[in-house]
């Protein structure tokens, strides 16, 4: 698990959830709690398999410059009980990015975010 002391880039919360689906198994994932330019935490009702690569969906909200959704590929590198034990809590960092992802991904972070209190 990354210490949060050595993190590069600070994560933003969103202020509401945006669903994440698992292109590979074509399924719900989960939602996600946090973001920054570098990787995601993701809440899920099932643990997820760490150590490999996942290719994700993002749907957003509204139907802006980005449009419906963005997909990305990100690599699981934790999962654990969330504060709720039929909760769990993955985190995943992003890989090879494209413009436009990370375009769209700072758009969510600037419109959605919030810095905890």
């Amino acid at each position: 698990m990354t210490d949060p002391s050595r993190r590069k880039l600070k994560r933003r919360y969103l202020i509401f959830y945006l669903s994440v689906f698992d292109l590979q198994k074509n399924r719900l994932l989960g939602y996600i709690v946090d973001m920054s330019q570098g990787g995601i935490k993701l809440m899920s009702n099932k643990a997820i398999e760490t150590d490999r690569p996942y290719q994700l969906k993002v749907n957003l909200p509204e139907h802006g410059e980005y449009g419906q959704s963005f997909t990305f590929q990100a690599h699981c590198l934790w999962c654990r009980p969330g504060p709720n034990p039929d909760i769990f809590d993955s985190g995943f960092e992003l890989i090879d990015c494209p413009t436009e992802v990370q375009d769209a991904i700072s758009m969510v972070i600037e419109e959605l975010g919030f810095n905890q209190a």
